[in-house]
């Protein structure tokens, strides 16, 4: 399939053709971004534990400012008819693996909406993808992803992996 590792994974996930749906702008610096880095110049002015309450705070600022975006990014989507649904798939750095077959021909290019949740750590990405059939299922080839995209990407793989082999190591001392 791939030259990158890979995984099975449910995942929340929509797809449109390109062009269907605006691409969505990217969100400024948020403003639990900005407070962690007022803390982190502060660091050395305050105290220790007033620090890591606030750090604490950012970080659940954070969370929720991430639970916004994905919620705004569904409503985008549902606005013109796409919805996130729930998917089995397989998925690597390059692409993912439906075990079905998508109502797009060969070489149709699509938006891949992404709803990933790794260490914890919700993540909406929006990718360029090419379909490609096989037998019953369908690839989806990513197209031109980033660097965070492509390292959150291969994060959660290597999360569900350690997931897995923790399981079947607790499973087996059983």
């Amino acid at each position: 399939m791939s030259e990158w590792a890979s995984t099975h994974v449910v995942i929340q996930m929509a797809m449109a053709p390109e062009g269907t749906v605006p691409w969505l702008e990217t969100d400024a610096p948020s403003i639990s971004e900005r407070c962690r880095s007022t803390l982190v110049r502060m660091s050395r002015q305050i105290d220790i534990s007033i620090y890591e309450a606030m750090i604490a705070m950012t970080d659940a600022m954070g969370q929720l400012e991430r639970e916004i975006r994905v919620l705004r990014h569904q409503q985008r989507l549902a606005a013109v008819g796409i919805e996130f649904k729930t998917e089995l798939i397989e998925i690597a750095a390059d692409g993912v693996q439906l075990q079905r077959s998508v109502p797009y021909s060969e070489g149709t290019e699509l938006q891949v909406h992404l709803d990933l949740t790794v260490w914890g750590v919700q993540h909406l990405m929006v990718l360029r993808a090419q379909v490609h059939h096989e037998d019953d299922a369908s690839r989806l080839e990513f197209m031109d992803v980033g660097r965070d995209q492509r390292d959150t990407i291969v994060a959660l793989v290597f999360q569900e992996q350690g997931r897995k082999r923790r399981h079947a190591n607790s499973s087996e001392s059983v």
